[in-house]
């Protein structure tokens, strides 16, 4: 089983890669702000640390605008023009594109968790005993339906990340296809608004939120303009589901 741990701020790779924990794999970036992409600088500087502590290297990248794809352009130029590949997570639509159409496969391409469409939402459990079919069906995802990982391997995509949610989990994928799975905590929903940029700075990683709701069976936590919950222990998994994969996110 590889480990991995996801790191969205070059500031905070101290923190974490100085501890005794043994990571397999960095992942480096953010799914969820197009303010957070690295450049060209911070993404040098985060590769050689990875070749010092002999970890592979996943780049993170965004649901992007047209700013962004440019950021995101700019570093993957870079990358082939030292003729560097490391694996590129996907979280637009957009940028899938544009891999596919430039750059011939070169990159190992990872789907994000946004991009899987999973139900996450904790309120889910409310359905459990009252509608158990549809609670049933809420453990599938979009990369169950056969002509959607066909769209993905015909695009480049060789693994899909996916989150844990409350009622389980049920992936029937093909062979061709690796899993992984994200703990403890599981992506809810985001948007383009962040309260924190709103103050007008720019230091989610330094911040962060406990929401409640009587309608929600957990706490929510909130970090820049995403929410999630937190699992403390792996929850139900079919037994069908083989991951190779955890990617630990403080």
């Amino acid at each position: 089983m590889e480990k991995a741990i996801l790191i969205t701020s070059i500031k905070k790779i101290n923190e974490h890669l100085n501890k005794p924990d043994k990571y397999d794999r960095l992942y480096f970036g953010s799914e969820f702000c197009t303010h957070m992409i690295p450049g060209v600088e911070e993404l040098v500087e985060v590769f050689s640390l990875c070749e010092v502590l002999n970890m592979e290297f996943t780049l993170v990248t965004p649901f992007l605008d047209e700013s962004g794809i440019g950021k995101v352009a700019k570093l993957l130029d870079f990358l082939d023009y030292k003729h560097l590949y490391p694996e590129i997570l996907i979280c637009d639509w957009g940028m899938l594109h544009y891999i596919s159409m430039n750059f011939n496969n070169k990159f190992p391409l990872v789907l994000g968790r946004i991009l899987a469409k999973q139900k996450t939402g904790p309120r889910i459990e409310m359905i459990r005993d009252v509608l158990p079919s549809a609670y049933k069906s809420s453990m599938k995802t979009h990369v169950d339906i056969p002509v959607f990982t066909e769209f993905l391997r015909s695009m480049g995509v060789e693994r899909v990340d996916l989150d844990i949610p409350l009622q389980g989990l049920d992936v029937e994928m093909p062979v061709d296809f690796a899993i992984s799975l994200y703990y403890p905590y599981t992506y809810i929903s985001t948007t383009r608004r962040c309260p924190i940029r709103e103050t007008g700075k720019c230091d989610c990683n330094e911040y962060s939120f406990k929401l409640s709701s009587g309608n929600m069976p957990v706490e929510l936590y909130a970090r820049g303009n995403t929410v999630f919950f937190k699992h403390e222990r792996l929850p139900r998994l079919k037994k069908n589901i083989k991951y190779d994969r955890i990617v630990f996110q403080p």
